[in-house]
């Protein structure tokens, strides 16, 4: 997944409210290449590609290059 957060019944965040956070300071968010160790859950996919944190920051890089 490049960017989602897994679902808890008591800790949901509705996407429509999901604006209002920054991913990185959210504590349960994983980004593609996540190492789980153990344990389960339920995700959802809130950004693909050109859309994530991660693409944001190459498609800034390549202007700067």
């Amino acid at each position: 997944f490049e960017s989602c957060y897994h679902l808890e019944r008591k800790r949901f965040i509705p996407l429509k409210r999901m604006k209002d956070y920054n991913p990185l300071e959210l504590e349960n968010v994983c980004f593609k290449g996540s190492h789980i160790v153990s344990g389960n859950a339920k995700a959802i996919v809130v950004s693909t590609g050109k859309n994530t944190y991660s693409g944001i920051l190459h498609t800034c890089c390549s202007r700067t290059s």
